[in-house]
């Protein structure tokens, strides 16, 4: 037998020292691994026996990350008017909102509950279901904004959406003290998001009371930080 590598050996030892606590393995990883409760059987004098291995599962935080990021970057990109686009524009974004950010972000959550972490099951399922909530804004099908005379250019439309986007920046400021006893990957993507949030709240605000160029200016200018930010 081949003697084991002194980094191998060291790399071993760093292993089967880490902590057993699941709330340390999260403070020091992306996200706890997990594993499911190991599996008993039954012999046939009605003695449980348990088994000698457990049932693995992957990281989701992986796939939830993925599909924010492919909701969010096209979104931002519409929103900052870039190649002649608008924010009308989201709408060719309809499927991708529906079945990745809504039910990819919704599965991811739910798999970090079967893994039993709180935290990312609460931000991945609460923004999937944003993801869901803005598809119902943005698709024609739905047509919310003919429910005024006025329709998308109604102010009491308008200030209606300047509220849905109040108590998001409320949820996402709570979700970043949250996360202050996480990881860095949660800490940046509320810092970021809460000027976001909080600037489409006065955008929609200003839109309401027809300040139409200076919600273009402001939406621009913000998400553009954003955008750099978390690039």
């Amino acid at each position: 037998m081949f003697p084991v590598p002194v980094p191998v050996a060291m790399a071993q030892a760093l292993v089967f020292d880490l902590p057993s606590n699941p709330e340390q393995y999260e403070k020091l990883f992306l996200q706890l691994g997990g594993c499911a409760p190991v599996s008993t059987t039954t012999s046939g004098s009605g003695a449980g026996i348990q088994s000698s291995g457990s049932w693995k599962f992957s990281n989701p935080m992986p796939l939830s990350i993925l599909c924010r990021l492919l909701c969010f970057t096209p979104t931002v990109c519409y929103l900052m008017g870039w190649v002649g686009t608008n924010p009308t524009s989201a709408v060719t974004m309809a499927g991708l909102y529906y079945f990745i950010g809504g039910l990819g972000m919704v599965i991811g959550g739910m798999t970090e509950w079967v893994l039993g972490n709180t935290f990312p099951f609460v931000v991945f399922t609460v923004f999937g279901g944003f993801w869901l909530s803005f598809t119902v804004l943005q698709y024609p099908m739905h047509n919310l904004a003919s429910a005024f005379p006025e329709g998308a250019d109604s102010p009491v439309y308008n200030k209606g959406l300047m509220f849905y986007f109040i108590f998001w920046t409320m949820a996402i400021a709570v979700l970043f003290v949250g996360s202050l006893c996480t990881n860095m990957i949660f800490i940046a993507i509320f810092f970021t998001l809460i000027p976001t949030f909080a600037f489409l709240t006065a955008g929609y605000g200003a839109l309401g009371n027809g300040h139409i160029g200076f919600v273009m200016t402001m939406h621009e200018y913000t998400f553009w930080i954003s955008f750099s930010l978390q690039s």
